[in-house]
């Protein structure tokens, strides 16, 4: 699927671009401020390309260019962006640039416009000019997680996740997590604390990743997650904002209780399933694990059966969650509940300016079936 963001007449050319590859298309409704649409975007299921209509937007240049580039780590759609007559040097392509984004349409008319979203969604890039390249002087300005501006205090940069039985989607929940963060604008990673392989298991499997063997770090889809235990110390001194720890199954013989415990924010994936909810029931009555989350996964869109859970956790209500679907770890749900669970203060943008913060709660797609 394609997605023209703007205008169905000024995109129209996007349709038949679309038809002649057996594509559908989708048009989101124009709007002055990008934030507006991103929710819709979100929920676009199967979409591989965005075109983008810049010229409907009163955003500063650096706020288009962020939330497009958001999109993307959340979606991990490619975005075209569709600026007929701009000229090379205006801010926004340079921002847009400067974000990462490759794929531009600046014909006026049809035929180049059909040219290059067809070598766009083939992967070709123009050819770009030296003096075209945003200025070092932009890389300026980190991301910092700010503390809470009640107590003074630092808040959460350590989270860990262990699951009630294995396959329960605890994997899956901890890249959402990290997906999330990125979403808003921090640096995040992911941590494998258990034994079960599947970062190396990725490596082989998939294309697209980028591995560095001695310090143990596969990236994939966006994602930085790290393998070999031996390597933390050098990984905790890297400019990360979050640490996101998959401890597995927290019954297993190397679950390690008390790393688990010396996290920031502790979270258990459970479930009610035949098999699931006695585990579920015992860990919840154990008193050993106390101010945690609890993130109920695979629960059926089922009123009654989503009140029974609530009533399961008398007492525990604020800290239990029920998830969405989510059929691919690396494409971010924008599911409210992850806000709610671990809301942010705003990040510094990479600018160095303050961006006020946004969330989208829509689902999903599915891509490839990657996590457990």
């Amino acid at each position: 699927m394609i997605i023209f963001v703007g205008k169905e007449e000024k995109g129209y050319f996007v349709t038949e671009v679309a038809k002649k590859l057996g594509w559908e298309t989708k048009f989101i409704t124009p709007a002055l401020t990008i934030d507006s649409q991103a929710g819709e975007i979100l929920a676009c299921s199967d979409c591989s390309h965005i075109v983008y209509d810049v010229e409907q937007y009163t955003d500063p240049a650096d706020v288009i260019a962020d939330v497009i580039r958001r999109i993307q780590i959340a979606n991990n759609a490619v975005p075209v962006i569709y600026a007929p007559g701009y000229p090379e040097q205006s801010e926004i392509l340079r921002m847009l640039r400067f974000q990462g984004v490759k794929h531009f349409i600046s014909g006026v008319y049809q035929d180049e416009k059909k040219e290059a979203l067809e070598k766009a969604i083939a992967g070709i890039l123009e050819p770009l000019e030296e003096n075209d390249r945003m200025p070092a002087e932009k890389l300026e300005g980190e991301v910092k997680y700010e503390a809470d501006p009640k107590t003074g205090k630092q808040e959460i940069t350590s989270i860990g996740i262990a699951g009630v039985l294995s396959r329960i989607g605890t994997t899956t929940q901890a890249i959402q997590i990290v997906k999330y963060l990125l979403y808003n604008g921090y640096k995040a990673c992911y941590i494998q604390m258990n034994q079960h392989g599947w970062v190396e298991e990725l490596a082989e499997a998939y294309e697209g990743v980028e591995e560095d063997k001695e310090l143990g770090r596969v990236t994939y889809q966006e994602v930085d997650l790290y393998y070999k235990l031996d390597k933390l110390p050098e990984v905790m001194k890297l400019s990360y904002d979050f640490f996101v720890y998959d401890y597995g199954v927290y019954r297993e013989r190397e679950f390690n209780k008390v790393s688990f415990l010396e996290k920031s924010m502790r979270i258990f994936v459970v479930g009610t399933k035949p098999g699931e909810f006695m585990k579920t029931y015992e860990l919840i009555e154990n008193h050993f694990y106390n101010h945690v989350f609890y993130v109920f996964n695979f629960i059926p869109f089922d009123q009654e059966e989503r009140e029974d859970i609530y009533d399961l956790m008398t007492g525990k209500e604020e800290y239990t969650f029920i998830a969405d679907d989510c059929r691919d770890p690396f494409r971010f749900n924008g599911s409210e509940m992850y806000e709610k669970m671990l809301p942010l203060h705003p990040a510094a943008k990479r600018t160095g300016k303050k961006r006020k913060k946004t969330g989208f709660f829509t689902k999903g797609r599915k891509d490839k079936r990657v996590g457990k």
